[in-house]
């Protein structure tokens, strides 16, 4: 095996610091409640409001509290530092007076005698960057922490699913990549590469965070230094606001904003089951599908389990909610019968039908689920195109995409906290939908038995 990276081998360490941390409050009994106790993987669905496990109206405002703390830390972090830099440049700069004359900038980097003062000012905005940013990722491993014991996960060093769930939740909060074939699949998005804000990717907003701090606090202090020595006077006032309070004000804004993507990542990491129960009982909010609409919903996840070619975990909970529904009796699924019988049943079921929107929304949700829409992704857009047909759209109509994007955008009534995190991560129609895979002879089979998450075989 090649050698770990420093990188890694320091996140290794924080995970194991994790794990120590999770073991001593466990012991002395440090936000720790034994209706809490479950664990990440269960044999069953637990008994709850909703027949499955979801987060308690104490535990989703325990979790909005901690979010909004972490926010808030990291909106004082930024506006302190720049605090302490500003006055460290105003201090140097009250001890050179010479930089307060009219020089152009040429004439700053031809003077020796004035590159002390600069040198000055630019180790104190990185010193104090520094320390920023050290703050804030100890800050969001704590919040990271903090949120997985209000849901109550279980991170014991024993098990290796525990351990990649610790090594999900630190890379998440250190804004490190992850290892497609190493994340833990609690994540209801967990390959997800889709552009989640206006201004680029989110793995680059977090990429980019920290050279950002250190070089947007230098080159912006420095800039405004020399602008307001240029254009204004000598006056304190003056020197106040172009050092201080405007840098401030933009890095802790940034600082909020960073922190915001940084919990919501966490969240939806940690409460990825409960989110897909309560999402699917916002689909059947106000509904009363018929038995044959409902075997049609399950049919339809029991598609992308197929597909997906094993059990992801959110499927095998959302197939399980689905079976205890009360009223539900499902045929078996392999039965060919039943296969030509729901194959005839959707192509039959006009575009603009509410049962058929309804089996598209479960459709997409199960799909969004098991593996996020992927754009990018060639086998990702095989399976749209292939569940598109079979729900009975022509590629060439522009049926199915309104109805996704009506799930995904206005259909939802977002009340439920997670639900909501969970949808907004942008998702979009594949383009170009001009070729159809070939027909999947085992589209719509599942196991006749439970086989946990050992692969479901045609």
């Amino acid at each position: 095996m090649p050698e770990p990276t420093w990188l890694e081998e320091q996140a290794n360490g924080i995970i194991d610091y994790l794990q120590r941390r999770y073991e001593h409050d466990c012991y002395t009994g440090k936000r720790r409640n034994d209706h809490k106790k479950f664990r990440c993987f269960s044999e069953g669905v637990v008994e709850g409001p909703k027949s499955g496990r979801v987060l308690t109206p104490a535990q989703t405002l325990e979790m909005k509290q901690i979010m909004t703390g972490c926010i808030i830390r990291s909106g004082l972090a930024g506006t302190l530092s720049s605090l302490f830099s500003g006055i460290a440049a105003i201090l140097t700069y009250r001890q050179f007076p010479d930089m307060t004359l009219d020089h152009s900038t040429w004439d700053v980097l031809h003077q020796p005698h004035l590159w002390a003062c600069w040198g000055a000012i630019l180790f104190a905005l990185l010193f104090f960057s520094v320390v920023e940013m050290l703050y804030l990722y100890y800050d969001a491993l704590c919040t990271g922490l903090q949120m997985a014991h209000v849901a109550g996960l279980v991170l014991s060093p024993q098990e290796t699913e525990c351990r990649l769930l610790t090594r999900s939740i630190a890379h998440t909060a250190l804004r490190l990549p992850h290892d497609d074939n190493e994340k833990f699949g609690i994540n209801p998005c967990p390959k997800r590469q889709t552009p989640v804000c206006p201004v680029g990717p989110q793995n680059h907003l977090f990429k980019g965070k920290s050279g950002m701090t250190i070089c947007d606090t230098i080159l912006l202090k420095a800039t405004m230094l020399r602008v307001g020595s240029r254009i204004a006077t000598k006056s304190l006032a003056l020197c106040f606001w172009t050092t201080v309070f405007f840098p401030m004000l933009l890095i802790g804004i940034w600082n909020m904003f960073v922190a915001r993507w940084v919990t919501n990542s966490l969240c939806v990491l940690i409460i990825g089951e409960s989110g897909v129960l309560e999402a699917y009982e916002d689909l059947l909010l106000g509904r009363n599908p018929s038995d044959e609409v409902l075997e049609a919903m399950y049919r339809a996840v029991a598609c992308i389990v197929t597909m997906r070619r094993v059990w992801h975990p959110n499927l095998e909970l959302l197939i399980r909610h689905m079976r205890q529904r009360p009223g539900f009796h499902a045929a078996d699924i392999h039965a060919p019968a039943c296969k030509r019988k729901l194959e005839a049943f959707l192509s039959k079921l006009p575009y603009w039908d509410p049962d058929q929107d309804l089996v598209v929304r479960v459709t997409a949700l199960a799909l969004l689920v098991s593996s996020g829409y992927d754009t990018q992704s060639p086998k990702e857009r095989q399976h749209c195109k292939l569940v598109r047909t079979k729900l009975g759209y022509n590629p060439s109509t522009e049926g199915f995409k309104a109805s996704q994007k009506a799930f995904l955008t206005e259909c939802l009534n977002l009340k439920h906290f997670s639900t909501s995190l969970i949808l907004m991560q942008l998702c979009h129609e594949p383009n170009s939908p001009s070729m159809i895979p070939p027909q999947n002879t085992a589209f719509l089979c599942v196991p006749f038995h439970d086989q946990g998450r050992q692969g479901a075989r045609d």
